[in-house]
This record gives C-alpha cells, sequence and structure tokens, in this order.
C-alpha cells in the first residue's frame, strides 16, 4: 500500500525542480570567487562554446526571454567576461565574444560542468545514461508541444 501511495506521489516537476535548484546550488558555490551567479554560468559555458553568437539565437538556443538574456549579458559584459560587437553587416546585430578574462577560466568553468554530469550519472550504466537523455529528449518536446515552442 505504502508503496502504491508513493508512486502516486511522484512528480516529474518536482524532481526536475530539485535538480535545477540543487545544479544552481552547486554552480554558485563552485563559481562564487568570480562573482557570477548560476545562470551567468551556463549563459557564459554556452558563449564560450559558441563564441561570436549573436544575442537572438542565444534567446533561442537557452529557451531564455530576450530581457533575462539580456540582463545576464549585461552583468557579464560589466563584470568583464564578454564583449558584444557589432556585426559587421549590420550594426543592430551584436555578437557576442568572451573576453580574456573569461579564457583565463574556461578549463574551470567546463570542467565544473562536466564534473556536475559525472556526479549526477554516477550510478548509471551507459545504456541507462543513453536511455535517460532519450527519455528527457521526448519530456522536453512533450512540454514544447504543450508550451507552443
Amino acid at each position: 500500500m505504502k508503496e502504491l501511495e508513493e508512486k502516486r506521489d511522484r512528480s516529474l516537476g518536482k524532481i526536475i525542480s530539485e535538480l535545477s535548484r540543487l545544479s544552481g546550488m552547486y554552480f554558485q558555490k563552485q563559481f562564487k570567487r568570480y562573482d557570477i551567479g548560476p545562470s551567468q554560468v551556463t549563459t557564459l559555458h554556452f558563449i564560450s562554446r559558441h563564441n561570436g553568437i549573436t544575442q537572438s539565437d542565444l534567446t533561442h538556443f537557452l529557451n531564455l526571454d530576450k530581457s533575462s538574456v539580456s540582463s545576464q549579458l549585461h552583468t557579464l559584459e560589466k563584470n568583464g567576461y564578454i564583449v558584444r560587437i557589432a556585426a559587421k553587416d549590420d550594426n543592430r546585430i551584436k555578437k557576442i565574444y568572451i573576453s580574456e578574462k573569461t579564457r583565463t577560466i574556461e578549463s574551470p568553468l567546463h570542467n565544473v560542468f562536466t564534473s556536475w554530469t559525472d556526479t549526477l550519472l554516477a550510478d548509471l550504466s551507459e545504456e541507462e545514461r543513453e536511455q535517460l537523455f532519450l527519455l528527457l529528449e521526448k519530456v522536453k518536446g512533450n512540454a514544447k508541444k504543450r508550451y507552443g515552442k
């Protein structure tokens, strides 16, 4: 009976929310000395892997609203982690590049993400990992269909 109640009380949203909070806490702890918040860490990591991305593309790929991305970029730029340069063919389009300051922490930045992924997947076999990613992609697709994206 108790097992049935536990299954009924399971919530995917709760698990995802907890994972998100724990990830944020982990990233905040790892990057506190650099004065980079958890959301900014994720954005900076993405930019470092896609140097020269436009703000519009960044908004799309991170699946965030324009104002959130703009706010994060403003803070990252103010703290010297990124530079925004107008595109040669259209001054209205700003391309985002990591700065020298980010280059000095690029390795730890990538290592923190790799380490966190390794932590989350630690007790899973290779087959379970593949299955997990496939299922999460399906769940994400369902959410996007419902949300209209």
